[in-house]
């Protein structure tokens, strides 16, 4: 009973630390450039979002343009 628990609890710090961490191929630039308030223009933001891609936390509608209601305004139709 006791290497069965000690298999089980082998076996779950295993998969704990077997790279299951969702920021573990994050690259290095995208730490400190996720959120629309980091950035300072749309250019930018663009460039974040292509580099840091599903770690980008700009673009919540998933449209491709990041930051829409702080930089990257799409035209306005007028009719």
């Amino acid at each position: 009973m006791k290497k069965f628990a000690l298999v089980i609890v082998l076996i779950w710090s295993v998969f704990l630390n077997a790279g299951y961490n969702s920021n573990a191929k994050m690259p290095k630039q995208c730490k400190k450039k996720l959120y629309c308030s980091q950035m300072k223009s749309c250019d930018e933001a663009k460039y974040y979002l292509k580099l840091c891609g599903k770690y980008a936390k700009m673009d919540g509608d998933k449209d491709g343009i990041p930051c829409e209601k702080q930089w990257c305004q799409p035209n306005k139709k007028r009719y």
